[in-house]
Protein backbone atom coordinates (compact mmCIF):
# COMPACT_ATOMS: atom_id res chain seq x y z
CA UNK A 1 0.00 0.00 0.00
CA UNK A 2 2.80 2.43 0.89
CA UNK A 3 4.71 2.00 -2.39
CA UNK A 4 1.61 2.65 -4.52
CA UNK A 5 0.92 5.81 -2.52
CA UNK A 6 4.50 7.00 -3.10
CA UNK A 7 4.14 6.31 -6.83
CA UNK A 8 0.94 8.37 -6.89
CA UNK A 9 2.63 11.27 -5.09
CA UNK A 10 5.57 11.31 -7.51
CA UNK A 11 3.17 11.28 -10.48
CA UNK A 12 1.22 14.19 -9.02
CA UNK A 13 4.40 16.22 -8.59
CA UNK A 14 5.41 15.51 -12.19
CA UNK A 15 2.10 16.87 -13.49
CA UNK A 16 2.41 20.03 -11.37
CA UNK A 17 5.97 20.73 -12.54
CA UNK A 18 5.19 20.54 -16.28
CA UNK A 19 4.59 23.94 -17.86
CA UNK A 20 2.59 24.94 -20.93
CA UNK A 21 4.92 25.55 -23.87
CA UNK A 22 2.82 28.56 -24.95
CA UNK A 23 2.09 30.53 -21.76
CA UNK A 24 4.07 28.92 -18.91
CA UNK A 25 1.03 27.98 -16.82
CA UNK A 26 0.89 24.47 -15.35
CA UNK A 27 0.30 21.95 -18.16
CA UNK A 28 -2.55 19.52 -17.83
CA UNK A 29 -2.59 17.92 -21.30
CA UNK A 30 -0.54 17.22 -24.40
CA UNK A 31 -1.43 18.51 -27.86
CA UNK A 32 -1.42 16.31 -30.98
CA UNK A 33 2.36 16.59 -31.38
CA UNK A 34 3.08 15.60 -27.77
CA UNK A 35 3.94 19.08 -26.47
CA UNK A 36 2.69 19.80 -22.91
CA UNK A 37 0.05 22.54 -22.86
CA UNK A 38 -2.58 23.96 -20.54
CA UNK A 39 -6.27 23.39 -21.31
CA UNK A 40 -6.51 26.76 -23.15
CA UNK A 41 -3.86 25.83 -25.73
CA UNK A 42 -4.75 22.21 -26.59
CA UNK A 43 -5.80 23.09 -30.16
CA UNK A 44 -3.18 25.82 -30.68
CA UNK A 45 -0.30 24.98 -33.00
CA UNK A 46 2.89 25.35 -30.96
CA UNK A 47 6.41 24.99 -32.23
CA UNK A 48 8.85 23.23 -29.89
CA UNK A 49 11.69 25.21 -28.29
CA UNK A 50 15.04 25.38 -30.05
CA UNK A 51 17.99 23.35 -28.80
CA UNK A 52 20.40 25.61 -26.87
CA UNK A 53 23.41 23.84 -28.42
CA UNK A 54 22.57 23.34 -32.11
CA UNK A 55 19.33 25.26 -32.76
CA UNK A 56 17.16 22.34 -33.94
CA UNK A 57 13.56 22.05 -32.75
CA UNK A 58 13.51 19.88 -29.62
CA UNK A 59 11.36 16.77 -29.08
CA UNK A 60 9.54 15.56 -25.97
CA UNK A 61 11.46 12.61 -24.52
CA UNK A 62 10.76 10.42 -21.53
CA UNK A 63 13.40 9.27 -19.07
CA UNK A 64 13.34 7.58 -15.71
CA UNK A 65 12.65 10.94 -14.00
CA UNK A 66 9.83 11.98 -16.34
CA UNK A 67 9.41 13.92 -19.57
CA UNK A 68 11.86 16.53 -20.85
CA UNK A 69 12.82 18.37 -24.02
CA UNK A 70 15.65 16.59 -25.80
CA UNK A 71 17.58 17.38 -28.95
CA UNK A 72 16.62 15.17 -31.93
CA UNK A 73 20.30 15.06 -32.95
CA UNK A 74 21.22 12.98 -29.88
CA UNK A 75 23.89 11.50 -29.40
CA UNK A 76 25.79 14.07 -31.50
CA UNK A 77 24.14 16.88 -29.53
CA UNK A 78 23.13 16.53 -25.89
CA UNK A 79 20.90 19.62 -25.49
CA UNK A 80 18.23 19.23 -22.77
CA UNK A 81 15.57 21.42 -21.17
CA UNK A 82 13.11 20.79 -18.37
CA UNK A 83 9.43 20.79 -19.28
Amino acid sequence: MGSSLNAFRSFTLLVIEMRCAKCGNPASKYNKTGIPVCSRHVKTKISPPKCPNCGLGMAVREGKFGKFWGCPAFPMCDGLQKI
